[in-house]
């Protein structure tokens, strides 16, 4: 078993799979990526690849084979740089971090996890439903009227949909607008729809309503085309066949979302759909989302697929983010992360220092004469300002002293009772000034002062050489970072097998020369 680390892995293949990996691996999570082998006895792409043209998804104004979508969702995928195994993920493990995800060859240890296995339509079968020879599946026969039923071999032909919930009401009513008539075939003798479903389609005049009955074979059309003719229709109440004339047939039984190899670790809704909270793709697993059709038992389209594998990876980039996975460049603005620099002085005195260039951000430091008696100090764009004002005496009862930058710092020290301590001092019998005492602390105080100012001025000059060190160093790093980033781009330029564009062969060449 070989084990890999990643950031971010993906379980999937389909448009969502893939948005999510192009937008993970531009964002330089260095996607790990599993899209299956015959899962769920699909090939790698999933439903569209058991779709012939696909008409509404956008940029492809002529259409596009659903397997040659697939084909350029991958391409794309790994163009940014995501790693793809053909490979099934048959076990995971969500109970600890990092996530740990299993296939029959290799372990990935990720951080982060995002599911879009989508779900399979559920089909029944009988003689001509299925693929190859005498089958009619994708030439006639479809689990979606809504991606299938405009295309011209349904139009101005009668139409069946087999199916007695919400689902198959809906999608009769949509094939009305291309089939001459649709049939609704159940085989019980009601509708499991809701009331307005089933309003909505019994009232349609181009619907008609066939209770009791089950399709028990699909035949060819006359012209020899091998494309759906008809079906034959038995009434499983007294068992009489009939034939029934129609173009196209559509399966409106449900799905069945992948999600059994998630064995009940994310929470699932009753029909097994994995449950998201709204408006994210955030599962009731921290660090794992879900996008797709394996969370969508609405919309199911490949273009809403891809949306919400969009979110999926921006929703794991911020994860990371917040968790404090994915590196933090040298110099940019960390605002919960502090870094600690020792006060050279004392070096059990710490100094913390916000790596924030903010003027708003406070700087604590340790006051250098007495540890326990912190005082606070505003960190400029730069430079690090602690200036003390001189201590002056109040009243005889208190000394401040006061920051430049608006911080305050407060000693506890009281002149009245240090004069008293220093009369105690004398001699019995030698009488102690007032003045004598008020000269002693003064010279305490003076002397305080300027082992204040000293340590001050020591500190200042520190934090200045460290905040100059850091940005020396940021420097150099975002330069070296643009350079490699140049390298990659011109490395990619020169991997093409196809014909650059004339802008692709200008920016090719500006990079060579920078190279050289």
């Amino acid at each position: 078993m070989e084990t890999h680390k990643a950031k971010v892995c993906i379980v999937g293949s389909g448009p969502a799979a893939h948005t999510a990996a192009i937008y993970a691996a531009r964002a330089e999570l260095t996607p790990i990526l599993f899209e299956g082998w015959m899962a769920n006895d699909i090939a790698p792409g999933g439903q569209l690849t058991t779709t012939t043209d696909v008409e509404n998804f956008p940029g492809f104004p002529d259409g596009i084979l659903g397997i040659d979508l697939v084909a350029k969702f991958r391409k794309q995928s790994e163009r940014f740089g995501a790693k793809i195994f053909t490979e099934t993920v048959n076990k995971v493990d969500f109970s600890s971090k990092p996530f740990k995800l299993f296939t029959n060859t290799r372990t990935v240890l990720a951080e982060a996890v995002i599911v879009s296995t989508g779900a399979v339509a559920k089909r029944l079968s009988f003689p001509g439903s299925g693929e190859g020879a005498g089958g009619f599946w994708n030439r006639g026969i479809s689990a979606c009227a809504v991606c299938d039923g405009a295309a011209p071999i349904f139009r101005d032909k009668p139409l069946v949909v087999i199916g007695g919930g919400d689902s198959a009401m809906e999608e009769a009513n949509f094939l009305t607008r291309y089939g001459s008539k649709v049939y609704i075939i159940h085989r019980r003798d009601k509708f499991r729809a809701s009331k307005i479903m089933q309003k909505r389609a019994l009232s349609n005049p181009k619907i008609e309503v066939i209770l009791n009955g089950s399709v028990v074979e699909a035949y060819g059309d006359e012209s020899g085309k091998g494309v759906l003719g008809g079906l034959k229709v038995k009434n499983v109440v007294n068992g009489a066949v009939s034939d029934l004339k129609a173009s196209g047939l559509f399966f409106a039984i449900g799905h069945e979302p992948a999600t059994k190899f998630l064995d009940g670790q994310v929470e699932l809704d009753e029909d097994g759909y994995v449950v998201t909270k709204p408006g994210t793709t955030k599962t009731s697993v921290a660090g794992v989302f879900a996008a797709g059709d394996v969370q969508d038992k609405k919309y199911r389209q490949a273009v809403t697929a891809a949306g919400t594998g969009c979110m999926a990876a921006l929703d794991a980039e911020h994860y990371l983010q917040e968790i404090g996975s994915q590196e933090v460049e040298l110099g940019q603005v960390v605002r919960a992360t502090p870094l600690t620099v020792y006060n050279e002085v004392s070096r059990s005195t710490p100094v913390t220092v916000y790596n924030e260039v903010s003027t708003s951000t406070p700087l604590t430091v340790y006051n250098g004469a007495s540890t326990s008696t912190p005082f606070t100090v505003n960190n400029g764009e730069s430079t690090v300002r602690s200036y003390i004002s001189k201590c002056s005496k109040s009243n005889g009862s208190s000394k401040r002293a006061k920051l430049d930058e608006g911080g305050t710092f407060s000693s506890s020290s009281n002149t009245k009772s240090n004069v008293e301590e220093q009369a105690m001092a004398h001699p019995i019998g030698v009488k102690s000034s007032k003045g004598e005492g008020e000269n002693l602390v003064t010279k305490a105080t003076n002397e305080e002062n300027v082992a204040t100012k000293t340590t001050n001025d020591e500190r200042e000059s520190n934090s200045r050489s460290r905040l100059e060190n850091l940005w020396a160093l940021n420097e150099r790093d975002i330069a070296e970072r643009n350079k490699l980033s140049r390298i990659e781009l011109l490395r990619s330029l020169l991997g093409k097998t196809e014909k650059l564009s004339e802008k692709e062969e200008t920016l090719k060449n500006k990079l060579i020369d920078e190279m050289l």
